[in-house]
């Protein structure tokens, strides 16, 4: 019970800094690119201070380099991902503690002890198969994007 409930506390965090990244640098675009016209009219004016006419400039490259970095990195999807898996794991988590499947009964084994253990397998195998699939899901997430984000050989699938 321990190992499940610090992978659904390890992915809850993962969903919640995948989350706060993604929403923060989409706003922090969004700001920055409706600030630009307000600061290339402030170009235009004939202000005597120099670190004011870099604004219309600096602004709009940070906008561009946070905007490319949320497309570049997989905040979204990874913030998805970690809610399915929370999701499957406290499902399991409830399934097992509850008995309510046929998985967490096996009331073919007539030895309690013996039906324990196969009830705990079970359980330890079904959060492997679960915490596995996401493993292999952000692998090739990651797989994808480090070969420059899919198939560019033009050939259609």
């Amino acid at each position: 019970m321990q190992y499940s409930q610090d992978l659904i506390d390890d992915y809850k965090r993962l969903r919640r800094n995948s989350r706060n990244i993604y929403y923060s640098s989409q706003f922090l675009t969004i700001v920055l690119s409706g600030l630009t016209p307000i600061l290339v009219l402030l170009d235009k004016l004939d202000l005597s201070i120099t670190w004011i006419k870099w604004l219309p400039v600096i602004f709009p490259a940070i906008a561009s380099i946070v905007a490319s970095g949320t497309t570049s990195f997989p905040f979204q999807e990874n913030a998805i991902k970690a809610n399915a898996a929370v999701e499957s794991l406290e499902a399991e988590q409830e399934k097992f503690v509850l008995g309510v499947t046929p998985l967490y009964r096996c009331f073919d084994i007539t030895d309690e002890i013996l039906r324990q253990q196969q009830v705990i397998e079970n359980y330890i195998n079904q959060i492997n198969e679960i915490h596995l699939k996401q493993v292999q899901e952000s692998a090739k997430i990651q797989n994808s994007a480090s070969d420059g984000q899919g198939d560019n050989s033009g050939n259609v699938s």
